[in-house]
Parts: structure tokens; sequence; C-alpha cells
């Protein structure tokens, strides 16, 4: 079903970024634990990485954009 980045604020270790994926029966299962931030810019470079895990294999559709903007000059 739908992948989501999960944050869990973690006392004394930082904070977990996780990707889960919803189950069908309401379920939330993590498919990849992308790491643990200590600082802001951790935080920024875990969240990009989850990202990519989260549309890998997420199909594209083309609207056909570039080829009008092409005709429009």
């Amino acid at each position: 079903m739908g992948r989501f980045i999960r944050r869990v604020v973690r006392a004394n270790s930082g904070v977990l970024i996780e990707v889960m994926e919803k189950d069908t029966i309401r379920r939330n299962r993590v498919v990849a634990h992308i790491g643990t931030a200590h600082n802001g810019i951790e935080m920024r470079e875990l969240f990009a990485r989850a990202k990519e895990v989260v549309l890998d294999g997420q199909l594209v559709m083309d609207l056909g954009l570039e080829a009008d903007q092409e005709l429009r000059g």
C-alpha cells in the first residue's frame, strides 16, 4: 500500500528515521531503518535518503509538459 517516513524522537539517542509501509489490515511495518540523526544536518540528509526509498519503484506519469514548452519556444 502506501509508504511514509516516520520520525521517532528518542530521549538520549537522537531521532530515528524509518520508512514505513501501511499494510492492508491497518498495520504499519518497517520497510527500512534509514538512520539516527543527532543534529539538523544529519536529519536533512536522512530525510533525503528516506524520500528516495519512499519514491523508489513508483511509476512516473508523463504529462507531456516538456514537449508543450518546446513548442511554445
